[in-house]
């Protein structure tokens, strides 16, 4: 099968961080074939890593290319649904970074569009290809545990801001004074809403409260979310970039025992708090399995692993915690 041909609209942080390192070495399967992006610098970056690639300062003229195959939009999160829906309005396949947009409503333009162009919508979140998910569905479910009752899990970072910035992506400027809801929840924590998801499905209503600590840099420091799932089961999750100090957490507690999923491995302790076993977590090179993955998809027309359906739900979770902050209030999911 030929390589599948690919143009790269935003060729930044996130695409020499994440994405370049994997695709430059996927050459027997892809080929990068043209750039757009809006400075001077990116233009003689690409023209000198890239020499055979065409560039473009306008992703309008990207998308219309016929040796294109399918658009890689790496924009800020501003510019992911306008850019995305005109690449699949110009009939090509789409791997958006999530989140897939700001809005319910570009988000389902995005679906519509996807679906009545037949072409594949696939959104950029790795989580969605651990391979761990498996195991730990199967941990989840199993007599030891019983009925899962709740979760409380803690994810504390220093990510972003000043000497803390991770890779840089904390000193962009539309990270610090962004223009979605919620700030660093709504980009790096998607990720853990993702996971959680993949868990234990889309919550069924969502209570939550912000704090921000820092007037200056984006917008809520610190989040808590109260979600309420159909089963009844209910989970309590605290995401900071700011806060530190490690001592991160994730536990789910059922009616014969209680699980600890640690960055590596799963323990599962029974009600007396003794071990019972432990799974051992590789999701070692998840970025390569995404990417394999991927290309498989747009090249055969096969649904991912992660599809736009889940990612869809991950942003209307994300969409409802924003608006329990801002009203003080519990709010159902998909509102």
């Amino acid at each position: 099968m030929n390589a599948l041909r690919l143009g790269i609209v935003g060729p930044g942080l996130i695409w020499e961080n994440a994405h370049r390192p994997v695709l430059d070495r996927m050459k027997d399967r892809v080929s990068l074939v043209a750039f757009s992006a809006r400075s001077e610098a990116s233009r003689q970056k690409v023209a000198r890593d890239y020499p055979d690639a065409a560039f473009f300062t306008d992703y309008h003229e990207l998308v219309r290319q016929p040796d294109v195959d399918a658009v890689v939009v790496l924009t800020p999160i501003a510019l992911n649904a306008p850019v995305a829906l005109a690449a699949l309005q110009a009939g090509k396949h789409v791997m958006l970074e999530k989140p897939m947009a700001r809005t319910l409503e570009e988000a389902r333009a995005l679906v519509e569009a996807a679906s009545a162009g037949d072409r594949q919508l696939l959104v950029l979140e790795q989580v969605g290809y651990r391979p761990s998910a498996d195991a730990l569905r199967a941990l989840l479910a199993s007599d030891e545990l019983g009925e899962l009752v709740m979760y409380d899990r803690v994810q504390h970072a220093m990510y972003d801001g000043g000497r803390h910035s991770v890779r840089g992506y904390g000193a962009t400027e539309w990270r610090i004074h962004p223009d979605f809801p919620l700030g660093t929840l709504f980009d790096g924590g998607h990720h853990s809403i993702a996971q959680l998801s993949r868990l234990f499905g889309v919550p069924h209503a969502v209570t939550a409260s912000g704090v921000r600590l820092r007037p200056e840099y984006g917008d809520f420091d610190q989040v808590l979310m109260l979600f309420e799932y159909a089963s009844g089961l209910r989970g309590v999750f605290s995401h900071s970039d700011y806060l530190g100090g490690g001592r991160n957490y994730f536990y789910v507690r059922g009616r014969e025992g209680v699980a600890s999923i640690e960055r590596r491995r799963a323990v599962l302790a029974d009600r007396e708090g003794r071990e019972v076993r432990a799974v051992d977590l590789d999701d070692t090179d998840t970025y390569v399995r995404m990417w394999d993955e991927l290309v498989d998809c747009a090249q055969q027309g096969r649904e991912p692993s992660y599809t736009k359906e889940d990612a869809l739900g991950d942003l209307m979770t994300l969409l409802a915690v924003a608006r329990s902050v801002e009203e003080g209030a519990r709010v159902e999911v998909g509102f």
